[in-house]
């Protein structure tokens, strides 16, 4: 599947929505010079509106299960790391916080990846 960088931008506005963080500025930023497209979002405190500072209780929680729940729904390769899609592509699909187990398999999976990458 292709994706636009347009594609791309909106479906990080759609996450930081979903977050809670709706109507704050944000400026995007879409990398496709690693083997992973991503988009880089650095986005204001405060709300241009209210003038009110965003809430930053369990904001790395919200971003990651507002980050799946945009996978599943713009039809994206889920990754894994707080939360996760369980059962994809099943009528039972859905978003589910990783496991303790899980989250420590990525981890050593990561190092020994950066270890074996320092060895070349």
């Amino acid at each position: 599947m292709t994706v636009s960088d347009e594609q791309l931008i909106r479906a990080s506005e759609y996450a930081l929505d979903l977050a809670g963080w709706s109507g704050h500025s944000a400026v995007f930023a879409v990398h496709r010079d690693t083997d992973n497209l991503h988009c880089h979002a650095v986005m204001g405190a405060v709300h241009w509106e209210t003038l009110r500072a965003w809430d930053r209780s369990r904001d790395y929680y919200k971003l990651h299960w507002a980050l799946r729940e945009t996978e599943l729904k713009f039809g994206m390769q889920d990754e894994h790391g707080l939360a996760v899609v369980r059962d994809r592509g099943l009528p039972t699909e859905r978003v589910d916080w990783a496991s303790f187990d899980e989250r420590k398999n990525w981890r050593n999976a990561r190092r020994s990846a950066r270890e074996e990458r320092s060895l070349i």
